[in-house]
């Protein structure tokens, strides 16, 4: 077999083959510079989305902080007034309502079919009487000692844990409506001093309560007593959850009864407590 001649490489063939890796390194040379260039654009977008980054964290710490700053001045603030006795309750905003005896009566037992609670108000204790079921007998209850209730606030936490324990609909608030002016003034500031201390509560505003007449209710507590030795422990305490009863009872009598302004229960006397519970309202903006 005859075999070809080596002929060996041509001047245009070098020249071709010079060009074509010139062109490759250049081709290279670009795309090398090209990934450069890309990469410090990455950088750069990567810094600047990290520097937005790093300014809407601090904005958004920085409104954090005033927030927390000026939240925690005003419940120090507001723990201050509540020390002082200034709380809310104080200028009337979580006041009950005083209520007309037969709206209450109504209220209470037909729509909302919750129980009262009679209340005998007092400086040491305050007695309290339940009524319960269909709102025509009731009970004594338990006695709230005074001494403990001091503070801002402890009467009306007190008050809101036996309502909502007891499902209590409305307070009967005893009230001595006699016609002697200096011991009507006293039992008046004694009576709205309770209240005033009783109501500051937001669970309590708005709450129904309704006057009524606890003349002679604690000589007669002392026959339900059993003759207990006046000077016996816990005596002068339990006379008042004794007396809440005797004048809750009357009163749920009356009302069923329908007799509450009959010339035998004195109309003028009832008119009398009605005016003094709107003159409550009046006060506390509770028209």
């Amino acid at each position: 077999m005859a075999m070809e001649p080596y002929t060996g490489w041509s001047f245009s063939q070098t020249k071709w083959s010079l060009a074509t890796h010139g062109e490759s390194r250049s081709w290279r040379s670009n795309m090398v510079g090209l990934s450069w260039r890309w990469n410090l654009l990455q950088v750069g977008l990567g810094l600047d989305l990290f520097i937005l980054w790093a300014l809407g964290f601090g904005l958004w710490l920085w409104l954090w902080l005033w927030l927390w700053l000026w939240l925690s001045l005003a419940w120090a603030l507001g723990l201050g007034l509540w020390a002082l006795g200034l709380g809310p309750g104080r200028f009337g905003f979580y006041k009950m309502k005083y209520k007309k005896p037969y709206d209450l009566f109504h209220q209470v037992k037909y729509e909302n079919r919750l129980c009262l609670m009679g209340v005998d108000t007092g400086e040491c204790f305050t007695g309290l009487a339940l009524a319960e079921d269909d709102l025509t007998r009731s009970r004594p209850f338990t006695v709230i000692k005074m001494c403990t209730c001091q503070g801002p606030g402890e009467l009306a936490d007190h008050l809101d844990n036996v309502i909502m324990k007891w499902k209590i609909g409305g307070l009967l608030v005893g009230y001595s409506a006699i016609m002697n002016n200096h011991v009507a003034e006293e039992d008046h500031h004694r009576v709205f001093k309770w209240l005033d201390a009783a109501h500051e509560s937001a669970y309590l505003a708005g709450f129904p309560f309704t006057f009524v007449d606890e003349r002679y209710s604690s000589r007669r507590a002392v026959q339900y007593m059993g003759g207990r030795d006046p000077a016996s422990s816990g005596y002068v305490r339990d006379l008042n959850k004794f007396a809440a009863f005797v004048f809750t009872q009357r009163w749920l009598d009356i009302i069923n009864d329908g007799a509450l302004y009959s010339v035998e229960n004195n109309r003028g006397l009832q008119e009398h407590l009605e005016s003094i519970g709107d003159e409550w309202n009046q006060h506390h903006g509770r028209n």
